[in-house]
C-alpha cells in the first residue's frame, strides 16, 4: 500500500469513527461540536484546496462562545512558476530557536530552486481558536502543528546567490519534505497551512467561511547543495472559501434556556 493511499485511508477512518459516537456523546455535546468543511485558496500563481475535520470544546460557563479546538486537515497546493528558497533557520538567520524570528536575514546564504510545476499535499493536525458573536458568526484562527506530506518528485532549476552553483548541477530533483512541524517562523519544517477566518452560519447545518490563510511549502532536494543545505520554502497569503457541515448541529442549542 503506498504512502498517500494509507494516508487517505487514515483520514477517512477517523471521520467514520467520530460519525459513529453513541447518543451518550450526543447529550455531552461532543457530536454538536463537529465541523467538517471544504475549503478552496488561491493567490497570484498559487492555487488548491483544504478538507478538514475539527472538534471544539466548550468552554466556560456560557459554553457557546468561545471555543479551543482541534482537527486533521488535508490540504493540497498547485503552484505556476515559483522559487523556492533556503529553509532552515541556522542558515537563513544565523540562529535556531524562537530569537530566529526577530533576528536580520543572512541573504548571502539564500539560494533558489526554480519549480516551472510544483505541487504539495500535505496531512496535518491543527489546533483553532474561535469566539461567536449573534449565535451566527464565528471570527477564529487555526494552525497546523505537525503531521506529513507527500507528493511526485519534480526537476528544479538550482541557483545560488552566489552566482556559481559551484560542483553542483543546476538541475536537481526534489520532493515534498516528508514530514511537517510548526515551530515558528523559519524554523518550520516541511509544509504548513495556518488562517484566520470568518464563518457564518445560514442554517443551524451549514455555512460558509471566508479566510485569509498563511502557507508554508518545502521542497527537499536529492543532494546537498551549497552550505549542504537541501531543504527550500516558498511561503505565501492565499484567500480562501469554504463550506462547512456540522450534521449534529441542532437548534436545542440555540434555545433560551442555553443564553
Amino acid at each position: 500500500m503506498n504512502l498517500r493511499l494509507l494516508i487517505l485511508l487514515m483520514f477517512i477512518s477517523s471521520i467514520t469513527l467520530f460519525a459513529q459516537s453513541s447518543e451518550k456523546d450526543l447529550k455531552k455535546g461532543f457530536r454538536y461540536n463537529n465541523y467538517f468543511e471544504l475549503n478552496g485558496l488561491v493567490s497570484p500563481d498559487l492555487y488548491g484546496g483544504a478538507a478538514c475535520w475539527s472538534h471544539y470544546l466548550n468552554t466556560g460557563k456560557k459554553k457557546k462562545n468561545f471555543k479551543i479546538g482541534y482537527g486533521a486537515r488535508i490540504t493540497s497546493v498547485f503552484g505556476i512558476d515559483r522559487n523556492y528558497v533556503t529553509a532552515p533557520a541556522k542558515l537563513t538567520r544565523g540562529v535556531t530557536g524562537p530569537i530566529a524570528v526577530f533576528s536580520e536575514p543572512l541573504l548571502d546564504n539564500y539560494d533558489t530552486i526554480y519549480l516551472a510545476r510544483p505541487q504539495v499535499n500535505c496531512l496535518n493536525l491543527y489546533f483553532s481558536i474561535q469566539y461567536t458573536f449573534f449565535r451566527r458568526l464565528d471570527v477564529g484562527l487555526n494552525a497546523d502543528l505537525v503531521g506529513v506530506s507527500f507528493g511526485t518528485k519534480e526537476i528544479a532549476e538550482y541557483y545560488s546567490s552566489k552566482n556559481n552553483p559551484g560542483d553542483y548541477s543546476q538541475a536537481q530533483r526534489a520532493y515534498p519534505t516528508g514530514f511537517n512541524i510548526m515551530l515558528l517562523g523559519d524554523n518550520n519544517i516541511g509544509s504548513l497551512n495556518s488562517e484566520v477566518f470568518a464563518r457564518f452560519w445560514i442554517t443551524n447545518q451549514w455555512a460558509v467561511k471566508a479566510s485569509l490563510n498563511f502557507v508554508f511549502t518545502e521542497y527537499t532536494t536529492v543532494n546537498a547543495l551549497r552550505l549542504t543545505n537541501d531543504r527550500f520554502r516558498d511561503r505565501t497569503f492565499m484567500a480562501g472559501v469554504a463550506v462547512t457541515f456540522c450534521p449534529w448541529r441542532s437548534e436545542i442549542f440555540y434555545s433560551d434556556k442555553n443564553k
